[in-house]
């Protein structure tokens, strides 16, 4: 998500041009629709069907049709964000190669150890330590109560509560409210057809991103057609 800023590879080499930078890339089909159903979760966004919500783009990047809840409009620009060649392209001008690692999710999430391994090596760490175990965090969630995440997730709520116990103590309510509002809900898989869309859509930036890493094992990775 944070590697779509266009102001952060730059604001980083200030501040230590040394920084070692990790990318993690996923199939840009699952991380828009990851990310459009983490928005609507947390009332960031108030389309619900993901081609509705990317119809929308265009005016939302104008200005237009934006989300009530939503405080950076930046969020509900799906297939921005999704433009992994463009975002890697600004870290690349700001770091020497061997200063940036990609990584892509999918094998992450086939082998943990070993892309794990490599994260330690690329930093210079220990490459013979590991966790006693590779636990899910960050799990997608849905409210429990609608009417009730709608409030608190209002801008008015937010801005009080922020003015009265300051940014660390909003954080604190901020995850106790979310402990009794949401509950754990795996994000629903897209049905086939608009899978295919998306897919279809998203192949000239696959194909790009591909080329840029010199990778083109991406397109049978993310199953696509070369």
């Amino acid at each position: 998500v944070y590697v779509s800023s266009t102001e952060a590879p730059n604001n980083i080499a200030k501040h230590n041009p040394d920084a070692k930078i990790i990318i993690m890339l996923r199939n840009p089909v699952d991380f828009v629709n990851s990310l459009h159903q983490h928005l609507v979760g947390i009332a960031t966004e108030d389309e619900p069907d993901l081609l509705q919500a990317l119809a929308k783009e265009p005016a939302r990047r104008a200005g237009r049709e934006l989300a009530k809840r939503t405080r950076c409009p930046s969020d509900l620009f799906y297939r921005q964000r999704a433009e992994y060649s463009t975002q890697i392209k600004r870290y690349q001008a700001a770091f020497p190669d061997k200063q940036i690692l990609i990584l892509t999710a999918e094998e992450f999430r086939a082998d943990n150890a070993a892309v794990y391994k490599q994260v330690l090596a690329f930093l210079g760490a220990d490459t013979n330590w590991r966790p006693a175990e590779f636990g899910r965090v960050n799990e997608s969630r849905a409210p429990r109560f609608k009417a009730l995440h709608r409030v608190m997730n209002s801008l008015i709520i937010k801005r009080a509560i922020n003015r009265l116990f300051g940014p660390q103590g909003y954080e604190k309510i901020k995850r106790g409210v979310a402990k009794v509002i949401l509950k754990q809900q795996s994000v629903a898989k897209l049905d086939a057809a608009t899978r295919q869309e998306l897919k279809r859509s998203f192949q000239p930036e696959v194909e790009a991103t591909a080329k840029l890493l010199k990778r083109p094992d991406l397109l049978k990775l993310w199953d696509y057609q070369a």
